[in-house]
């Protein structure tokens, strides 16, 4: 029995990994080119930044421990006592407070680059508060392209075709479109017949069309 369990647990181990890698390497080479590629890449890059957010958390709550030990130490001037003590209340309450002040605002920081995957906002509050000290220089962030879908359709004809604007728009990616006409963007309109993927698009205030068949890839800019 042992030796089945132990086969059994070394075969669930293979299929995890084999799986989560499996399901990465889908969604990161079919991220632009289907819908489920797209949605798969989207839910694992969502697991990632809750990984990394909740290593931050643990980190620092380690470091609100020490912060707290140190604050307290300093207080009462005893041993580094992390629990409450009788008649130190107060003195207890404010090292709680002081601790959650200094560290509080570093877990937000990390929190915000890893859910956004870019020092944009961090830089940002800095210079909000401290540009007096130092400023960065926020220019480069405004160089990417203000890219929105006006309308698009996919299918045969006028007559026979779908709506695939908010598809379309899910796919922008910093102000970039790179996407494969295909059945996968909503269905097959006509069989059979092969379909066009029609856009109008407005690219840095600028309205412009364009027009690929099916199979072809669409990429704006």
């Amino acid at each position: 029995m042992d030796m089945i369990e132990r086969t059994l647990r070394w075969i669930a181990d293979v299929m995890t990994i084999l799986g989560i890698s499996g399901l990465g390497s889908y969604g990161l080479f079919k991220k632009d080119r289907s819908m489920l590629g797209r949605k798969v890449f989207n839910f694992t890059l969502i697991l990632i930044k809750m990984l990394f957010i909740l290593i931050g958390a643990i980190i620092i709550y380690f470091i609100f421990v020490y912060v707290y030990k140190f604050i307290v130490s300093f207080l009462i001037g005893n041993s580094l006592n992390i629990y409450w003590e009788e008649g130190k209340e107060f003195t207890h309450i404010i090292s709680y407070l002081l601790s959650f002040l200094i560290t509080m605002p570093i877990f937000l920081l990390w929190s915000l680059v890893i859910s956004s995957f870019s020092l944009y906002y961090a830089k940002l509050l800095w210079n909000k508060m401290l540009s007096s000290v130092y400023s960065f220089d926020l220019t480069k962030y405004n160089q990417l392209y203000k890219l929105e879908i006006i309308e698009a359709f996919y299918g045969t004809s006028d007559a026979i075709r779908i709506d695939v604007k908010n598809v379309l728009q899910s796919f922008i990616s910093k102000g970039k479109l790179n996407v494969v006409a295909s059945n996968e963007l909503a269905g097959d309109p006509q069989f059979g017949v092969i379909k066009e993927l029609k856009v109008r698009y407005s690219i840095d205030g600028t309205e412009k069309d364009a027009i690929v068949k099916e199979g072809e890839t669409l990429r704006i800019p």
